[in-house]
């Protein structure tokens, strides 16, 4: 799972509760104590500086609960671009904004000027037409201007907080997987709150909970060697561990 997290998303009507790292490391003990790949101890990963928060919501009538928690990512290694069109840094120059704005208010002239033309000519369909592509236009430049502010200090490479990771999910009871959802929503919303561009959740495709997490959009392929002779390799469960240190 991968999901740009620049806007707020929608949460379930679900009460949850955000958890320290000493609140919440009993808790993730017994929940992963037999998934493959899980650590033999959990404290050093959870009293980490990166560690973020833990997630957790619980419906005691039914005896469901789910979990998550929140790892930042982005102080191992971050992309850094170089250039877009042109050089990122140029972006930085108050002459190449001055360039930029004086290019989209000469394009508002140009349309309005078409638009105008249409109307003094009385094609009223032609100019209701315009006039609706001029107002399309200029709210996809807002839409674009809002993401450039948003990512403009990624892209330049100051921002260090880009990719934050979800890991330890876990789900029980009849309502986990409801849970779960809400979990994330909520995760989502954690990282963009935080000032992270990105979240990552590493799952096994086979992984029961998979649905929960939306749609990925690129794969890891883990490798394992054995390293006794007489050992066999065999594949890990679908609800293994994923270490959060691990690119």
């Amino acid at each position: 799972m991968a999901a740009l997290v620049v806007r707020p998303v929608g949460e379930p009507p679900v009460e949850l509760q955000m958890l320290k790292a000493a609140e919440a490391l009993p808790i993730f003990e017994k929940a992963l104590a037999r998934r493959d790949m899980s650590l033999v101890s959990l404290g050093p990963l959870f009293k980490s500086s990166l560690f973020e928060v833990a997630i957790l919501a619980s419906d005691s009538e039914s005896g469901s609960a789910a979990g998550a928690c929140l790892w930042n990512m982005g102080s191992f290694s971050n992309p850094h671009i170089e250039q877009l069109i042109i050089p990122t840094t140029w972006y930085t120059f108050t002459s190449t904004k001055l360039v930029l704005l004086a290019g989209g208010l000469l394009l508002d002239l140009w349309a309005a000027r078409g638009v105008w033309g249409f109307w003094s000519q009385g094609l009223t369909l032609s100019f209701c037409l315009a006039l609706s592509a001029a107002v399309a236009v200029n709210a996809a430049v807002v839409w674009a201007v809002s993401w450039v502010r948003h990512l403009g200090e990624w892209v330049l490479g100051r921002k260090q907080k880009t990719r934050a990771r979800l890991f330890a999910a876990s789900a029980q009871g009849p309502r986990g997987p409801e849970l779960l959802r809400a979990v994330v929503a909520r995760a989502q919303n954690a990282a963009q709150e935080r000032g992270y561009l990105m979240l990552i959740c590493n799952l096994d495709e086979a992984d029961p909970l998979r649905s929960c997490f939306g749609s990925g959009r690129f794969r890891t392929e883990f490798l394992q060697k054995a390293l006794v002779d007489n050992l066999q390799v065999r594949d890990f469960a679908p609800d293994n561990f994923h270490d959060p240190r691990d690119i």
